[in-house]
């Protein structure tokens, strides 16, 4: 039989159950029994009534009086333990106390409501749960702001202390007490709380208390990812002087050894210089380790000894994803890595980065490794440039290689194509055979034969499309020949005519095989060719040439009659021409009929606030963007008003980018949003120019809002925590749930869609578990007088009932 857990007796549980059943007409109060196996919790919204209050009698007096004794002797027990962890710290005694006296009750600037100094952490303290940290993260984020560091939650319960995004917003950033007080928050964290799982941050921001960032870091043992960025000199002094990379480095292993790194990342340091001691302990670390998932390490200098970035690397078997210096593949070091890769069978994504796109390298170890590999999966290669021969080696990896699935070039450069790039007289001879072999082909053949041989290759992502006309057919003729390849995408597309475009791919019958991520179009051409295209390929987003007020409303007044465009870019250069009455109304009208416009960038008039009360007024009538980005913006006081109850009332606006002419509109719009956004959970990414006041409050309305999404994402992949059951009922319409969902979960957005439904299912079907009453079922025992108890409800009226209900009316007990 069924284990089955009770529902408990809390009087404030039954009178709100009373309640709310009597809306839906059911029958009495439930009678349950008491279960010490309940989760005995209660709802926030019930009271005691006042007329059943009665005057304390001299026995409570004096119960009270013990227990404010006893709360006393905890506080005081407490400071005690506090003091003797801050003075461990090393910190100036003479600035102990007050740092004492803060982090007893903490307040920062904008958070006057004093929060307990976080000693223990209560992360999956008997169960599902999250820390308490977690609860007061504005004024943690306060506090480490002045380090250039802030907590960000990584995964439900799990905390990442990153860089600040936006470290010049706090004009205080340099006061000796606060740098004090974070530094040791900071500590306290990383010694003693299990939730925070990742670190990414710049090592310069502790330059004042670098060895209690060092000591921190070394006594964590639940660290899973490591990203410290850096210089090669580093700024920060230790001791009077600046630390050596060998301390750094030092730092580095020492966290390695201590912790079951999973994610390890550290750029613009010298990592492994030769000779030294602390390479051998790395080297050693990389060789062992069997958690170690994620590796990147960059922009090396010229003291370190490449060979040693191999070795390792060679012997290790858990590594899955490495990103590495393309110095690795310098003369001396080829070989090495040659046979890293034809003998490796776990790494599935490989990243390789040069630091100079003209400096030499040699890149046949790397595709002649790939043709002996059989497990890699994905190949990112940046900052290269490709001659002929390079070409004729990735043609024959590509061919040779059974696993590749995709392949990005998007940040490299082929030399024999781009015209900004001029061939030397060697490479000009193989350009003057490769034109005798193939004739009008010769720039596109290799890439052609990759496609035609390839027997695994799915997506392949090119940077800017230098092809002619003639070459793009036979390019896609390919493409639609191959049976494995699923995409075919341009980074960027340079284009007089985007019909003309349409029209290859139409021919080659490529629609539904190519993307583009930026077009940038003759606005001339443009609105043409929309009204000549009957179908377009995926373009993320489409930008324009020549763009001046005649050409926008022709533009306009097409997109109305073709509503397929999902972003756009919409700048025209305000010095040459100024937006008029008949171009705002056409940008209006476009923006209040789209039903698929997820994206777009505009300009509007900088002297004449009427025009931009027309585009505002269509703006405030549309229900499809996601991201806006207006610039130039001149409005009355009314108009801002619009605009901002439109931001607070929308659905779909995440991310928001503007500037203003004047300055006190942005402290106006800033104002609106620090009260307004209380109770908007939509907007999460703000980007303002040119003004900080009110940042921070703002700033942490925005966190909150990301961190609903979040967990409301992690509910829909199965999460059984209170946290992202709240936070799904509260914001599961929210465009970037789906995202978040396809992105963890790697499914389309139509599966997201059926997880996203599922989970309203669950969350009504599991309330009482997910709300923390029960703990596995609710059961009540029957009444005498027949009338139906809450756990007997049919459908109909358990919906009509939860209607009144969230998982939210029900708070935690004192103890968690």
């Amino acid at each position: 039989m069924t284990p089955v857990a009770h529902a408990c007796t809390s009087s404030r549980f039954t009178a709100t159950t009373s309640h709310l059943t009597s809306q839906v007409k059911s029958p009495g109060r439930s009678s349950a029994r008491h279960s010490s196996s309940a989760c005995c919790t209660h709802f926030a919204a019930c009271q005691w009534p006042a007329s059943s209050r009665r005057r304390p009698s001299n026995g409570t007096i004096n119960r009270e009086a013990a227990r404010s004794t006893l709360r006393k002797r905890a506080m005081e027990a407490r400071q005690n333990a506090l003091l003797r962890y801050l003075e461990g710290l090393g910190l100036r005694l003479r600035r102990v106390p007050s740092v004492l006296r803060s982090l007893v009750s903490v307040t920062t600037e904008f958070q006057w409501n004093g929060v307990p100094f976080p000693t223990t952490c209560t992360h999956n303290l008997g169960g599902q749960q999250v820390c308490r940290v977690l609860r007061d993260l504005p004024v943690w984020n306060e506090l480490l702001s002045f380090l250039k560091a802030e907590l960000r939650e990584v995964s439900p319960g799990k905390l990442v202390v990153s860089r600040l995004q936006n470290p010049y917003a706090f004009g205080w950033m340099h006061e000796e007490r606060l740098l004090e007080h974070a530094a040791a928050l900071f500590q306290r964290l990383l010694a003693n709380h299990r939730c925070v799982v990742a670190v990414d941050v710049d090592c310069s921001a502790f330059d004042r208390h670098y060895k209690h960032f060092c000591d921190a870091l070394r006594l964590s043992t639940s660290l899973k990812t490591l990203r410290l960025v850096g210089k090669s000199e580093p700024q920060f002094i230790v001791g009077g002087k600046e630390p050596q990379c060998s301390e750094i480095c030092d730092l580095i292993v020492a966290v390695c050894e201590a912790c079951q790194l999973e994610e390890l990342e550290c750029n613009e340091m010298s990592l492994l210089e030769s000779g030294s001691t602390v390479q051998a302990r790395f080297a050693e670390f990389v060789r062992k380790s069997t958690t170690l998932k994620t590796l990147s390490v960059t922009d090396l200098t010229w003291r370190t000894d490449h060979k040693v970035n191999m070795e390792p690397l060679l012997e290790n078997s858990s590594v899955t994803k490495l990103t590495i210096d393309g110095a690795c593949l310098a003369t001396g070091c080829g070989a090495s890595f040659f046979s890293y890769l034809a003998r490796n069978s776990v790494l599935t994504e490989l990243t390789v980065v040069k630091q100079s796109r003209h400096s030499p390298c040699n890149v046949e170890p790397l595709f002649k490794g790939l043709e002996k590999n059989s497990v890699l999966q994905k190949l990112t290669l940046r900052r290269f440039v490709f001659d002929l021969a390079d070409a004729s080696l990735v043609s024959g990896a590509l061919i040779a290689n059974t696993s590749l699935r995709e392949v990005d070039f998007s940040s490299c450069e082929w030399s024999f194509m781009n015209p900004w790039l001029s061939p030397g007289s060697l490479k000009q001879l193989a350009v003057q055979d490769a034109q005798a072999v193939w004739g009008e082909w010769w720039r596109v053949q290799l890439f052609v034969d990759a496609l035609r041989g390839s027997t695994s290759l799915q997506k392949l992502v090119f940077g800017q499309n230098y092809f002619q006309d003639h070459e793009l057919r036979r390019l896609l003729a390919a493409v639609k020949e191959s049976e494995t390849l699923c995409e075919l995408r341009f980074d960027q597309l340079n284009h007089d005519s985007f019909w003309e475009f349409c029209e290859v791919l139409r021919e080659t019958d490529t629609v539904g095989k190519v993307t583009v991520r930026q077009c940038y179009s003759n606005a001339a051409c443009f609105a043409d060719s929309l009204k000549r295209c009957e179908l377009l390929p995926a373009v993320t987003s489409h930008s324009f040439r020549f763009l001046n007020t005649a050409y926008l409303q022709e533009i306009c007044s097409a997109l109305a009659l073709h509503d397929s465009i999902t972003a756009i870019h919409l700048r025209i250069d305000p010095l040459q021409h100024v937006i008029d009455e008949q171009c705002a109304s056409s940008i209006a009208t476009y923006l209040s009929s789209t039903t698929t416009l997820k994206e777009i960038y505009i300009d509007i008039s900088a002297t004449n606030a009427s025009l931009n009360q027309v585009i505002v007024t269509g703006l405030s009538k549309n229900r499809s963007l996601e991201r806006l980005g207006m610039y130039s913006c001149s409005l009355h006081d009314s108009d801002m008003h619009a605009f901002s109850d439109w931001l607070q009332q929308s659905r779909t606006l995440y991310c928001l980018s503007c500037s203003f002419v004047c300055p006190t509109m942005s402290c106006f719009l800033m104002n609106n949003l620090a009260e307004r956004l209380r109770s908007s959970y939509t907007l999460t990414s703000l980007d303002i120019e040119r003004y900080l006041g009110f940042w921070q409050g703002v700033k942490n309305l925005l966190i909150r809002n990301a961190l609903l999404t979040e967990r409301a994402a992690h509910f829909a992949l199965g999460s059984t925590l209170k946290e992202c059951a709240a936070a799904f009922e509260l914001v599961s319409w929210h465009p970037l749930v789906l995202d978040k969902v396809c992105q963890l979960a790697a499914v389309s957005t139509e599966e997201a869609k059926r997880m996203v439904v599922k989970s309203k299912r669950r969350l009504s079907k599991d309330f009482w578990q997910l709300a923390g009453v029960v703990k596995e079922e609710l059961r009540c025992h029957e009444r005498g007088d027949g009338k139906v108890q809450i756990d007997q409800l049919g459908t109909d009226a358990w919906l009509a009932i939860h209607r009144f209900l969230s998982v939210t009316d029900v708070v935690d007990s004192p103890s968690t």
